[in-house]
This record gives C-alpha cells, structure tokens and sequence, in this order.
C-alpha cells in the first residue's frame, strides 16, 4: 500500500527521513522539497497528509529547508502563521508593538498600554523611565531600587520612576554593602575580625 512507501505495483523505493520516492522515478530517493517535512517512507514530492504520505506540509510556528524531517522552530521575534515555511528568514517578524519570546509560535504578543516594540521584538521597551517591563501581565513597573515620583503606587503607567534615595549617614557612620548607615567604630571593628586584623 501506499501508507509505507513501498508496494511490489508501484515498485517505490523505502526512503529514509528527509527523503521521499514517486510512482514517476520509483528506484530513486529525492531531497524532501522545502516547505515540507518528509518522515520516512514519504511518498510524494509534496506531501499533503501525514496518515497518507507519512510527510506534510511545514506545521505552523516552524520552518522546512529542503531535506527537512524535523520542523525547525521559528526563532523567537519571529514566527509562521501559516504552513509551508521554509527558513528562518521566511518566518515572518513581529510587527511594531507585538513580541514574542518564545520560539515555534503561530503569532506574536501585544505590547501593553504602557509600552512599544520594533519589527522582530522579543519584548517590549516600556514608555516611562526606569521601568521594567513584566511579561506575564503585560506592564511597565519601577525597576529595583526605583519608586513612582509623588510617592503614587507602584502600578502600570507611562510616567517615569526615581531613584529611592537613602537619606545621608552621620559623620561617625559608615554605609555597609545594603547601603544602610552603620556605627563607624563597630563597623571598624567588624572589619578587623573578618579581615583578621
């Protein structure tokens, strides 16, 4: 039958994977063509049906160069809507204010509100200063040792983010490694201990 490629009528040579043979040139195993993958056994140039042709057409979120039995995944900021993709290039990027960080997508992911991209992003740059951009939700918040100004919560929005500033250490203080103001004397003391001195 024609499910394995091989059939004493039709005198098809059993191909490996990447490969396919026809009715046409039944002893002879060709390169599987690009836009498809060929799994073994394929019995057609472009083969339409898994369950029939043991090949198909290039899934969606993937790329087949010719010769392809694995699908490879789009690359991320990329991605393949449709079947039949066959390299990285054609793999289409993602358009001004979408994202994608995940290879082998079908599409990307809208930017939020609060924040943009460029052509083939793999995330989005938020609009307000010092500001990171979360992924799982979708928004722009004040990065690590950063406060929205006018002490306002610490929420999605365009505006920028300060600095938290310490307030300054006594003359007999010392700043240790977290930034907060220790005793001079008993820092020093500290030190020589850990220092052995």
């Amino acid at each position: 039958g024609t499910l394995d490629n091989f059939s004493e009528a039709t005198g098809c040579k059993p191909c490996g994977r990447g490969l396919y043979s026809t009715k046409v040139v039944p002893d002879v195993c060709l390169d599987c063509t690009p836009g498809y993958a060929c799994y073994g056994r394929t019995n057609s140039r472009l083969p339409a049906v898994k369950a029939l042709n043991n090949g198909e057409p290039c899934p969606v979120g993937h790329y087949c160069p010719g010769a392809t039995y694995a699908p490879i995944e789009c690359p991320i900021g990329r991605y393949a809507k449709q079947t039949g993709t066959t390299s990285a290039e054609t793999c289409l990027k993602c358009k001004n204010g979408y994202y994608n960080d995940v290879p082998g997508q079908a599409g990307c992911k809208k930017c939020g509100p609060t924040s943009t991209s460029f052509g083939g992003a793999t995330t989005c740059v938020c609009n307000g200063a010092n500001r990171d951009f979360i992924k799982t939700g979708g928004q722009c918040l004040c990065a690590t040792g950063y406060k929205p100004k006018d002490d306002l919560p610490n929420i999605d929005s365009n505006a920028d983010c300060e600095l938290i500033s310490k307030k300054g250490c006594a003359a007999n203080e010392d700043v240790n490694s977290t930034g907060y103001c220790v005793n001079a004397t008993i820092s020093a003391d500290i030190c020589s201990k850990q220092c052995g001195g």
